[in-house]
């Protein structure tokens, strides 16, 4: 590999030059490239494990190429590395954008690594992220699964349209959630209403910016906070109408005892650079 010196730009100095009308100079850092050795081709350099690759999602850290990370990844893992990184995605947009697309429910990968930067707290407003990152996991539900399903249109306004209104067995906690679908690459903002039969109820609000590569699959779990059984389900405030499909899903029995085995995993951390001062990536698997 070889290194160079580089300016760049960021956000926080723009701002700061906006404010207070001053000049700054770029941060200058150390940018690599790799270069391979070998002449066998992919196969050569990461053996059978080619055919399956390493995924990563994350931030600008991951999605520049000029912070070279997908490359000192290859390198330390000898896993091929597909990036589904998002520049200004922050915290989730690559994650959640990654897990409700096609793509990964067809080729789910041995290991996912999921970058993010150390500022972000997992324990601070991301509960709404996570509800809907693990039942993506689980995809589209078949079968005994599917609960109810149902095809729609619907309007903009907060009046909104209910989904399901008609759940005859009991449904609480996080084994149930939702899944949208719709081929609008637009519907991204709406509110999801949960309503239960002792009158207690959930306004669930989705917002997809315009960094989210939209594939229109929308998952959204149920909350464990809730002890009622679910009467109904509408949505409200969309920003665009859409047709929709509507299932409201129970998750299979195996993704039970797994979600218990989950603690076994072993989690990797590697830093870049070497000296521990840039970001933590850990990978789980």
């Amino acid at each position: 590999s070889k290194k160079e010196e580089i300016g760049r730009a960021g956000t926080i100095r723009e701002e700061i030059q906006r404010l207070c009308r001053g000049e700054i100079e770029p941060e200058t850092f150390t940018t690599y490239k790799v270069t391979r050795k070998s002449e066998g081709g992919a196969d050569a350099l990461f053996g059978e494990s080619a055919t399956v690759p390493l995924s990563l999602v994350g931030t600008s850290f991951s999605a520049v190429d000029e912070f070279n990370f997908v490359a000192f990844l290859e390198e330390s893992s000898k896993l091929a590395v597909v990036n589904f990184s998002i520049a200004g995605g922050e915290m989730f947009a690559s994650l959640l954008s990654y897990l409700s697309s096609p793509y990964f429910q067809e080729n789910t990968p041995k290991v996912l690594l999921w970058e993010t930067q150390s500022v972000y707290d997992f324990n601070k407003g991301t509960e709404y992220d996570f509800r809907q990152a693990i039942p993506a996991v689980r995809g589209p539900c078949a079968g005994p699964n599917v609960l109810a399903s149902r095809k729609l249109s619907v309007s903009t306004g907060a009046e909104g349209v209910t989904l399901v209104d008609d759940i005859k067995q009991k449904v609480t906690g996080s084994d149930y959630y939702v899944h949208l679908y719709t081929d609008n690459p637009n519907f991204k903002k709406f509110d999801i209403e949960f309503g239960y039969d002792d009158e207690d109820g959930e306004l669930f609000p989705v917002n997809r910016g315009d960094r989210f590569d939209n594939k229109g699959h929308f998952y959204i779990e149920l909350s464990d906070r809730i002890l009622g059984n679910l009467s109904n389900i509408k949505i409200k405030n969309a920003s665009v109408e859409s047709s929709l499909d509507i299932q409201l899903c129970r998750r299979k029995a195996a993704d039970v005892q797994n979600s218990d085995q989950l603690k076994h995993h072993e989690k990797i951390c590697l830093h870049y650079p070497d000296d521990g001062s840039g970001p933590v990536r850990c990978i789980c698997g």
